[in-house]
């Protein structure tokens, strides 16, 4: 497969999963299990579409003496952005939503995760693809100075 296609690859998954996250988020409030499933089901299976290409194209342009550092950079990167970050940025977001912590009493706490989820997850897809896209530019490039063993 063509270095660009796993790219495109990732690109596609990753702007396709933007209105299905929406639309998850935004099902989640009506309680209907049927529709968030129909909604939600779909989005996991094209929001880890991304996973392989992006590897295969990471070790695609990295020298094979770097590739064992590439790959770990790569997942600490991930880990430290997606799982350590995220929930301390969206919990902190929700909490400005009810600065008087009263949502909780009455019954609707979750709003603002959603509400949270809403502003930021399709924003962080969105700065995704449009990254994979601007590293379009640079792929074949990357890709020549990886098999000749010369950093680009």
């Amino acid at each position: 497969m063509a270095i660009s296609a796993r790219l495109l690859i990732v690109i596609f998954s990753v702007f396709l999963v933007i209105p299905l996250n929406i639309a998850s988020l935004l099902s989640a409030n009506t309680h209907n299990l049927v529709l968030f499933s129909a909604i939600l089901i779909p989005m996991f299976f094209i929001n880890t579409l991304h996973l392989a290409p992006l590897a295969a194209a990471l070790l695609d342009v990295v020298p094979s003496e770097s590739r064992a550092s590439a790959i770990a950079i790569s997942t600490f990167i991930q880990r430290i952005l997606g799982s350590a970050a995220a929930p301390l940025l969206i919990g902190s977001l929700a909490g400005l939503f009810d600065p008087t912590g009263t949502h909780f009493l009455s019954s609707v706490a979750g709003h603002d995760i959603i509400l949270a989820l809403i502003c930021t997850c399709p924003l962080a897809f969105a700065c995704a693809g449009i990254v994979g896209l601007v590293g379009l530019r640079w792929i074949r490039s990357d890709l020549a100075a990886a098999q000749e063993g010369s950093p680009a």
